[in-house]
């Protein structure tokens, strides 16, 4: 729920969700926001990622590990063969560069999930259904993400029984399936 309340203060006409164990390239935000002004049927714009983990386990250490990591691409014409694209093969589309007034609807939305939903697989999965409809999701050639993998993850963490059980996981679901029809 912080990003929630955080983006409503940003003002740039451009955002990006990042975690503290990731890491955009710098170099790489300008020609982001630069196709992002030149194209008006994208909504986000990134590049090539990778995932690295470090010996420790922890955030500091021997880099052991390096593999591409596969971000979100979604080129159809309409928002809902977008749509369609993403859930049937969900990549993180979070860390793009966003246009500013999607992001503020995604976590206008998000705000209304529960903490575990908000935490986990809607928050992301509404963010996707909001910026794929609203425009394409494009990945530019250059390198754009790090991101860090380690097993502290929250995202490892949840107890995917719990989470389905979870009195409060319909009305989640419900919002998704809003935001997707909306």
């Amino acid at each position: 729920h912080v990003s929630s309340e955080l983006v409503t203060k940003i003002k740039t006409e451009f955002s990006s969700y990042l975690n503290d164990d990731d890491i955009i390239v710098t170099s790489s935000i300008a020609p982001c926001i630069q196709y992002l002004i030149d194209h008006d049927d994208a909504s986000g714009a990134s590049g090539k990622s990778i995932m690295l983990s470090v010996d420790s386990g922890g955030a500091f250490g021997e880099v052991n590990e390096l593999s591409r990591y596969s971000l979100a691409e979604v080129l159809d014409s309409t928002g809902q063969a977008r749509l369609v694209n993403i859930f049937a093969n969900m990549r993180n589309m979070n860390m793009c560069v966003h246009r500013i007034h999607n992001h503020k609807v995604v976590f206008e939305k998000v705000r209304r999930l529960p903490y575990l939903h908000s935490v986990y697989n809607f928050e992301e999965a509404i963010g996707c259904a909001v910026m794929s409809i609203r425009g394409k999701i494009v990945q530019l050639p250059h390198l754009f993400l790090c991101r860090q993998s380690h097993p502290n993850q929250f995202y490892h963490s949840v107890d995917m029984y719990n989470w389905f059980t979870d009195k409060y996981w319909y009305s989640a679901f419900n919002l998704l399936e809003l935001t997707a029809i909306d």
